[in-house]
């Protein structure tokens, strides 16, 4: 019987059984999936040569009690190594947790330059963005969660006999520096409730405050326990002509100065009289493109009546929510535009209201 000219184990086909060997192949052409041009040798001298040779010894239990087989598994084992050795250093599998090791520092690296180019693109399409809100508006800049609380800003000492100062009180509604109020440095205070005001430059720069009067300061402290970060009195704030503002809330900001500059009014729209909103009004169908105030018609105080306007554009967006009340019964300078879809929410049986032109 023919023994594997390697191991001297058995032969099944020219395959030997122990060790895996085809000895049908001759040393010249007998690869291990490696470039065809390099030769593997497994044995020393010629084919020829092994296969004169005696068959090979069987492996010896070792004086520990070794069984037959386990012997042979040694052996095998051992041929293995020979083999692996011949070929060259065998390339380690990476163990699953280096390969999780691994993807975890690519996905950090990955979200760190990510976060570095979108800071990067912000700041050049934005620059400093906000750079007019005061510094301790809750949440700007840490103000809110720093060692130190933030404090109402003092109250500028304006001169009051000067031409150059200026005061007016703003109620829910658009504003534009240089038309309904002069552009200069001013501060925003609220007397009464609470109101949002928000400012925005022609090229989109700008920001905004939530101004509570003391008393709502009040009520906010007994309702969640915790200090109010919202105050009665803005920092000074420089308004620039062309500046857009818009004020809304439950009370009126009081706006005081100095003005740099003077007020021109709107050229005429030229549209028609006031139109009843309710269902579903189509701009440039129903009603002309332009710029409207949303008036309640008159109620008696003692009935509950507001109408909310919903804004939507030719894409479904929304443009706007605006409401008025009997206490607060104008919202001032709606700007509308070809397209958009003007739909009225109505609360309380004598809850009417109209666009009217602004100018």
């Amino acid at each position: 019987m023919e023994r594997c000219t390697l191991c001297g184990g058995r032969l099944s086909g020219g395959v030997c059984t122990e060790c895996g060997l085809d000895n049908r192949k001759n040393d010249k052409k007998y690869h291990l999936n490696i470039h065809n041009e390099k030769t593997v040798r497994f044995h020393r001298g010629d084919c020829d040569d092994n296969l004169n040779r005696g068959k090979a010894p069987r492996p010896k239990p070792a004086a520990s009690g070794e069984s037959r087989r386990d012997a042979q598994e040694r052996l095998k084992a051992k041929k293995r190594a020979e083999r692996r050795d011949a070929v060259g250093t065998v390339r380690k599998k990476a163990s699953p947790l280096r390969i999780v090791f691994a993807a975890a520092v690519i996905c950090i690296l990955a979200v760190a330059a990510v976060n570095a180019v979108r800071g990067i693109v912000w700041h050049r399409a934005f620059g400093d963005l906000g750079a007019a809100l005061p510094e301790n508006i809750p949440g700007r800049n840490g103000a809110a969660f720093s060692d130190e609380d933030p404090v109402c800003p003092q109250a500028e000492d304006w001169d009051q006999d000067s031409e150059q100062y200026y005061e007016t009180e703003l109620s829910d509604g658009f504003y534009t520096v240089g038309y309904e109020l002069p552009p200069g440095r001013y501060q925003f205070s609220c007397a009464q409730d609470y109101v949002w005001v928000e400012w925005k430059a022609e090229d989109g720069d700008g920001g905004g405050l939530e101004l509570y009067s003391v008393e709502e300061q009040k009520s906010y402290q007994e309702l969640w326990d915790e200090p109010c970060f919202y105050f009665e009195r803005s920092e000074v704030i420089t308004l620039d002509e062309g500046m857009e503002l818009y004020v809304e809330g439950s009370g009126s900001v009081l706006l005081a100065g100095e003005s740099q500059g003077a007020v021109r009014g709107h050229e005429p729209q030229n549209l028609p009289g006031p139109v009843a909103v309710g269902e579903a009004l189509r701009v440039g169908e129903d009603l002309p493109a332009g710029v409207y105030d949303l008036v309640l018609n008159e109620v008696s105080e003692e009935v509950y009546a507001s109408v909310y306007l919903d804004i939507q554009d030719e894409e479904n967006y929304n443009q706007g929510y605006f409401g008025v009340t009997a206490d607060r019964p104008v919202f001032w300078r709606i700007a509308l535009k070809d397209g958009w879809t003007v739909t009225a929410d109505r609360y309380g049986a004598e809850a009417e209201a109209s666009l009217v032109p602004s100018y």
